[in-house]
């Protein structure tokens, strides 16, 4: 049991100073470099969790992020040079962010995309929850709210569902599409365009999301907005 511990240990003050490693300016300067000479089309994902894209430079902050990919902080500047991506896509990130780190996401990705390119957001709908409250009798919302508390001792009602889903994952702020899109286009972006999920007229951007490998599909769908614009 004690080799155990200290094995444990061991391996936790090696992953910690590996970390370290893997977010400095060096490590992303030289995978940065790497990516864009060895690929024709320049594709950015933004926080990729568990889900790595093929062609792509997958970014994002936690080791397994910064192991398989690079080190990128979406709320802070992107260590990429300008107009140099072709597409940017992020999924369930943005509404983890707060006012002014999305604002810096927003801004980030129009600088450091080519005239033209193109951008695609999945993220949670505001209106789905606003829906659900209004219509807990919907038989996809109660299966929704079920699946919500399932196992968590609350009960399976729209106010208890919204809280948690509002606080829980580190959730700070839930668009709808109308706000997001002034957002966008605050920021420079048009041909705002909402989209239905793993679909875009754009083979790049074509089938996708991975968050359904997660959650129920049919949850996902329910929740999720997804906007296309260009720079």
């Amino acid at each position: 049991m004690k080799k155990l511990i200290i094995r444990i240990i061991k391996t936790r003050i090696v992953s910690a100073v590996l970390h370290k490693i893997l977010k400095t300016k060096f490590v992303q300067k030289k995978r940065t470099k790497r990516y864009l000479r060895n690929n024709n089309e320049h594709k950015l994902q933004i926080g990729f969790g568990n889900f790595p894209l093929e062609g792509w430079l997958n970014t994002g902050i936690d080791f397994w992020e910064c192991w398989n990919g690079m080190y990128m902080d979406a709320g802070k500047p992107f260590p990429l040079p300008d107009n140099s991506f072709d597409y940017v896509f992020s999924e369930h990130l943005f509404e983890h962010l707060t006012f002014p780190q999305a604002q810096n996401m927003l801004k980030e990705c129009y600088r450091v995309m080519k005239p033209g390119a193109v951008m695609r957001i999945a993220t949670p709908n505001l209106r789905f929850l606003l829906d659900l409250y209004e219509n807990p009798e919907k038989p996809i919302h109660k299966a929704y709210m079920e699946f919500s508390v399932k196992n968590l001792g609350m009960p399976q009602t729209p106010v208890y569902v919204i809280n948690r889903f509002h606080t829980s994952w580190g959730h700070k702020i839930v668009y709808d599409m109308e706000t997001l899109g002034k957002l966008l286009a605050d920021n420079g972006f048009k041909n705002i365009t909402p989209c239905e999920m793993s679909k875009s007229e754009h083979p790049a951007l074509n089938g996708i999301e991975s968050h359904f490998k997660i959650f129920p599909y049919e949850f996902i769908h329910l929740e999720t907005m997804i906007l296309e614009v260009t720079k």
